[in-house]
């Protein structure tokens, strides 16, 4: 491409054909081949489709043109999401931000691109601990429960309100059979909390 260019300048020149007109022709086809037109870099963030708290490091999909852009990534809030210079995020926590994607391919003007990464809470199940009390008697104001789900080495600790429960018994219940206690409520701040019941009753 490049050669036949030289070419054809030499051919004008030695032909004296050459004109204003025709190198600014010549000079706008080259930028077009090779996508070099001003304010024409473009840039394409994809995220996966879901991202949620607990997920391992990915590289951001980003397709740029020119494809020889060199690439400069930040995050708006990294208590949410870190960046690396090549584009791999690291999940903090759950929560959104702002992905911004900077282009510069030396020609054209810099063009940013941003896009909200949005993540979301991971599931964590919460089951009340078995009990038991006497026939006719009262159920218990107060359970203890065990949760399943936790990452990265947390614990209940994590766990910013913590839910109730009530018990589908009452004093006139059978006795010799297991009814659920149901949880309800609690929060976490990277969770979605989850009850079990597992007896049906």
């Amino acid at each position: 491409m490049y050669e036949c260019i030289i070419f054809t300048f030499r051919h004008m020149f030695m032909t004296r054909k050459i004109s204003i007109r025709r190198i600014l022709l010549i000079l706008f086809g080259v930028l077009l081949y090779t996508g070099q037109i001003w304010g024409q870099i473009s840039i394409d963030i994809q995220f996966p489709v879901e991202v949620k708290y607990g997920d391992g490091p990915f590289i951001l999909n980003v397709t740029v043109n020119p494809s020889t852009a060199s690439l400069t990534y930040s995050s708006e809030d990294q208590t949410v999401a870190e960046i690396a210079p090549n584009g791999t995020i690291t999940i903090k926590k759950a929560g959104t931000t702002k992905i911004t994607v900077e282009a510069d391919d030396g020609i054209n003007p810099v063009v940013s691109e941003s896009k909200v990464l949005t993540v979301t809470k991971a599931p964590l199940t919460v089951k009340a601990n078995d009990v038991s009390r006497a026939y006719g008697a009262a159920n218990p104001t107060a359970y203890t429960f065990t949760y399943s789900g936790f990452l990265n080495g947390e614990t209940a600790a994590v766990v910013t309100t913590a839910p109730t429960a009530t018990c589908t018994a009452n004093t006139t219940s059978n006795a010799g059979t297991s009814y659920d206690i149901v949880p309800s409520g609690g929060a976490a701040t990277n969770y979605d909390i989850i009850p079990v019941t597992p007896y049906g009753k």
